[in-house]
C-alpha cells in the first residue's frame, strides 16, 4: 500500500435522541487511505473528499453510534437513495434520500426516527455538503 491520500477529518453530527446538544463542529486527525480504496468507490480525486466523524441513532443500523464517513464532497447532487451528509440553516444531518417532484424526503433508517420532508422555501435552504461513500467504524 504505497500509494496512499490523507484525508481531512471534521465533525459533525445529528441531534443526540436524548435532547443533549450535539458535540461542536471541530477537527480530528486526518486518515490515511489507500488509492486502490479510491479507485473502489469510483472517487477520481482524493482531495474533493472528507472524512466527516458521525454520531447518532437517527441512521441506525446503516450508520451506528460513532462513525467515520468518507464523503465525496463533489458529489453534490442528490440521487435516490444515496447517503448524504447536508445542512439546513446551522443544522448538520447525515439521512438518505428519496427525491419526489416537488420535495426531498431526507430519510432516517432508523425506523424511531421521524423522517424530514423539505419543501417550498425550504428546498432553498438545504445545503448538499456530500455524499457518503464509506462508512467505517471500530469494533
Amino acid at each position: 500500500m504505497n500509494a496512499t491520500d490523507f484525508i481531512p477529518a471534521h465533525l459533525i453530527s445529528d441531534t443526540p435522541p436524548d435532547g443533549s446538544p450535539p458535540p461542536k463542529k471541530g477537527h480530528t486527525a486526518p486518515l490515511l487511505l489507500s488509492k486502490e480504496l479510491f479507485n473502489e468507490l469510483g472517487i477520481a480525486d482524493a482531495q474533493t473528499c472528507g472524512i466527516v466523524i458521525g454520531y447518532g441513532e437517527a441512521m441506525k443500523p446503516t450508520i451506528s453510534g460513532k462513525c467515520e464517513l468518507l464523503v465525496d464532497l463533489s458529489d453534490n447532487k442528490l440521487a435516490e437513495g444515496n447517503i448524504y451528509v447536508l445542512e439546513i440553516g446551522s443544522r448538520a444531518l447525515i439521512r438518505r434520500v428519496k427525491l419526489l417532484l416537488r420535495q426531498i424526503i431526507l430519510a432516517c433508517d432508523n425506523p424511531n426516527y421521524p423522517d424530514m420532508v423539505v419543501e417550498g422555501e425550504d428546498l432553498s435552504r438545504l445545503k448538499v455538503i456530500g455524499r457518503v461513500r464509506y462508512i467505517g467504524q471500530r469494533v
